[in-house]
């Protein structure tokens, strides 16, 4: 199932006025590697993340720490996780509930472009 952009945005700040947040990623793998660009949703705006593996300071107000785990981090079900600080705050956890295949942009002509959609959840790492 493919989704535009604008209603998986939307859906994905219904998903946040739920009271967790949610996010998104892109993800445009070669055999060199993969680029991955998200969209972090919160109750009342977006940020566009760099969800590249790793940890990193993003340029969302009040958060001190983003952590992808992609290669070796995955959860007791096998799937990507992160988890992310705000200042002042414990740890938030975030796990991938879906993945799916996508149309490449035009700079990503053949490579492999997926979609990841990961949602809050208890922190167990």
């Amino acid at each position: 199932m493919k989704l535009h952009l604008a209603s998986l945005a939307t859906s994905l700040a219904r998903a946040a006025t739920a009271a967790a947040y949610a996010m998104s990623v892109r993800n445009y793998c070669d055999p060199l590697g993969c680029s991955r660009k998200g969209l972090f949703v919160m109750k009342y705006d977006m940020y566009e993340v760099n969800a590249a593996d790793g940890c990193r300071l993003p340029a969302i107000p009040g958060m001190v720490e983003f952590c992808m785990d992609w290669l070796v981090g995955k959860d007791s079900l096998g799937k990507p996780r992160m988890h992310y600080r705000f200042k002042n705050q414990g740890k938030h956890c975030m796990r991938e509930f879906f993945h799916e295949e996508v149309k490449c942009p035009g700079d990503f002509d053949g490579t492999n472009c997926t979609a990841s959609y990961f949602n809050e959840v208890t922190c167990a790492w």
